[in-house]
């Protein structure tokens, strides 16, 4: 149906603990194709709506099996991204008790991981992906603990702008 467009961010949200400065390590650099980059480093899709289609760039920055934080309880090593899809023109101010507001608006997110052509060559993941159904269905059945909830880190869009 008809309605008004949304918003689309691209944000690095892998849990690690390693520092880059006084910033957390950067695994994935993700920048939307015509898109746009905030001063708070998040790449948006502007003006998204039903019909159109958005292309994210995705570039790991860093071997995650080499960060020890991230080897904790993790089934592999990956760097971990997700999209918001933002509904800005629902905005609602919500006050404060101290009296001032923030402003926040519907969204929803969908996480992924990204893993070395190693990492996936382990679990059965090809270069042109995983065409067995069974075997993609023990993949996903693997991972829903892991992403079926919002993973360690991430910050909705409210948040980012």
């Amino acid at each position: 149906m008809p309605r008004s467009s949304w918003r689309l961010d691209a944000v690095d949200v892998t849990p690690t603990q390693m520092m880059q400065g006084n910033n957390p390590m950067q695994y994935l650099q993700l920048e939307f194709v015509d898109g746009v980059t905030g001063s708070d480093g998040v790449s948006s899709l502007l003006c998204v709506n039903n019909g159109t289609t958005g292309q994210l760039k995705v570039t790991l920055l860093a071997d995650p099996n080499n960060d020890t934080s991230l080897q904790q309880g993790e089934e592999w090593p990956e760097a971990i991204g997700t999209i918001f899809s933002a509904d800005v023109a629902a905005a609602q101010n919500i006050p404060l008790p101290d009296g001032g507001t923030y402003q926040t608006f519907p969204y929803q997110f969908w996480p992924f991981s990204v893993v070395t052509s190693a990492v996936a060559a382990s679990i059965g993941v090809t270069g042109t992906g995983v065409m067995d159904a069974k075997k993609l269905g023990a993949l996903r059945a693997l991972r829903a603990g892991h992403h079926g909830q919002r993973p360690r880190g991430i910050v909705p869009p409210h948040l980012h702008r």
